[in-house]
């Protein structure tokens, strides 16, 4: 539960970018999926009527050869010389009666029998002679019922018949037997005129078989939709002359043919043969089939589409926050007293501030470990100094009775000693503070080296050169000292006679410079560094003080002396 919780948890960097990456992608897809549904859906409309014209354009070449050869059966009937010759007798004839004479009858009867047992596929014949008399020869035992029915009369005014008789002998064609009504025939129509007069002599019908004409059309299959041959009626309607499919589909095309139906396809083909159409009905759902299965592949890759940026999203999401969690986590380990941080940050944006805050952390921690080690190296020192001066205030009281003592009984080399040891101890006191005026400074060191001179028997001499304007400026105390003792007991105390030690205060820029020389032995300023621990103590005390800015430089040769140069940047003034 917690985990969904977390999946869903919108105020995840993670959740939102995938959030967002799904709200754009999912309505693009669906918007495609559908565009290309709909371009398919167009393209296989377009294709398959195309495809269907062509099928009913070829099943219309072929429907005329089929209707050309029972037209050349028909015009063989005409040109029987027993038909011309009895159907003008008969016409010519004023006797009554709905048959032709029984002679002419028989006679006709004797001369048909070869076409309808001669030709495939015809049925029946009937012929009227222009008198509406009738001769019949019929094969499927209908005839004599038939006949009756066939009153010239009523068939004169039929719509066929008017039609037919309006070609003036072309042969016309129904889609039906018009004598029997038999939808499993069809009629071939045609007025009867004498060779050689051209006199009207009658009229003929011939009914065949449909079943020859089932092969105009390609082999039914449902889902491929039914292929007919209409005739549009006078009344408004259609009748099926010849369909692929079943009697309900023949209906079915009657049907839509009229009303339409939006669920149905058609394609039309007008045909050569008088009125008739022909026509192709097919479910849009199966037109469409192929649409739906390609819809259905291009669906299915959207879909692993989706997933694999999903996945990709996933995987960006956490590359992108892998580094955020580092980062919070370097904190919490920072809080929790971690003194260094070695975390393995990426080579990008997030990496860099990573990178940047282990770098700033590191640093801090540095200075802050160095600022400890000063704090300690300042309370080690100041313990020293109490360790060193049990009661500082003491001496220094009681040098000063010294000092007046040494007056009264006229001892003045006495007390100027131990006036100079006693100035000593006031400024290395200087109420604890840490910072003295360099005037002060150079006070420390004149006493020093009075003190000094007065062991040497005056063998040093003292130069002081220093800028009145920089007196006022504070420096750490004891800066000057360690590098005066250095001069005397390593440059001037191995020297055989006098030695001079010479000090030299100056600005250069923003910089104080303070110089110590002396004329002594000289040192090896590597090894005296290594082994002298006041002179390294010092050079520390300054680096921590001033930082990496203050500068402490060495110049010595062998028998030329030391020069030290030291360089701070300049501080505050009294």
């Amino acid at each position: 539960m917690k985990r969904l919780e977390k999946f869903f948890n919108m105020k995840m960097i993670r959740n939102r970018i995938i959030a967002v990456q799904l709200g754009v992608i999912i309505p693009a897809v669906i918007l495609l999926g559908v565009m290309i549904y709909g371009m398919t859906s167009a393209m296989l409309i377009k294709t398959n009527s195309e495809s269907y014209l062509k099928v009913l354009e070829s099943a219309d070449i072929i429907l005329s050869h089929y209707l050309d050869s029972y037209r050349d059966i028909a015009r063989n009937v005409l040109a029987d010389p027993v038909l011309q010759n009895d159907l003008t007798i008969s016409s010519n004839s004023r006797s009554g009666g709905r048959r032709i004479e029984e002679r002419l009858f028989v006679d006709l009867d004797n001369a048909m029998e070869k076409y309808i047992m001669g030709f495939s596929g015809a049925r029946s014949i009937y012929l009227y002679d222009s008198r509406g008399r009738l001769f019949y020869l019929d094969d499927s035992g209908q005839g004599r019922s038939a006949a009756d029915a066939a009153d010239y009369g009523v068939i004169s005014a039929t719509p066929w018949f008017k039609k037919a008789a309006a070609q003036k002998g072309y042969e016309g064609f129904a889609g039906r037997n018009v004598i029997t009504g038999n939808r499993e025939q069809f009629s071939c129509i045609k007025l009867l005129k004498n060779l050689d007069t051209q006199d009207v002599i009658g009229m003929m019908i011939l009914n065949f078989d449909k079943a020859a004409l089932k092969e105009v059309f390609p082999s039914y299959r449902p889902e491929q939709g039914a292929y007919a041959v209409v005739e549009q009626q006078e009344e408004g309607g259609y009748d099926v002359v010849l369909s692929s499919g079943a009697a309900m589909e023949e209906q079915e095309i009657a049907r839509i043919l009229v009303k339409g139906d939006p669920d149905y396809h058609l394609s039309r083909y007008g045909s050569s043969e008088m009125d008739w159409e022909l026509v192709h009905m097919v479910q849009n759902r199966n037109l469409l089939s192929e649409a739906g299965k390609i819809q259905g592949i291009i669906m299915n890759g959207l879909a692993i589409t989706i997933v694999l940026l999903l996945v990709l999203t996933v995987l960006l999401c956490n590359r992108i926050t892998k580094p955020l969690y580092q980062l919070r986590d370097d904190i919490v380990r920072v809080g929790e007293g971690e003194r260094c941080l070695e975390t393995d940050f990426p080579d990008d944006e997030i990496g860099a501030i990573g990178q940047e805050f282990s770098r700033m952390v590191n640093e801090k921690l540095t200075l802050a470990d160095q600022v400890t080690r000063v704090e300690l190296k300042n309370k080690e020192a100041e313990l020293e100094l109490l360790q060193s001066n049990i009661n500082p205030h003491f001496l220094y009281n009681t040098l000063d009775s010294l000092y007046w003592m040494a007056i009264l009984h006229e001892a003045e080399d006495v007390a100027e000693l131990t006036k100079a040891l006693s100035d000593v101890f006031k400024i290395a006191l200087s109420k604890g503070e840490k910072f003295i005026p360099i005037q002060k400074e150079l006070d420390f060191v004149r006493s020093y080296l009075y003190i000094q001179n007065i062991r040497f028997e005056g063998k040093i001499h003292v130069d002081i050169q220093a800028d009145e304007s920089l007196m006022g400026y504070k420096v750490i105390k004891l800066l000057l000292q360690p590098f005066v003792e250095n001069a005397v007991y390593h440059g001037l105390e191995p020297k055989l006679g006098s030695g001079t030690v010479v000090i030299k205060v100056y600005r250069e820029q923003d910089f104080l410079c303070f110089e110590v020389a002396d004329d002594g032995v000289g040192m090896d300023v590597d090894a005296s560094l290594s082994k002298g621990y006041a002179l390294r103590n010092s050079l520390e005390r300054i680096r921590l003080v001033y930082g990496d800015d203050a500068k402490v430089e060495f110049k010595s040769s062998p028998g030329q002396g030391v020069q030290v140069k030291i360089s701070l940047r300049a501080g505050v003034k009294e």
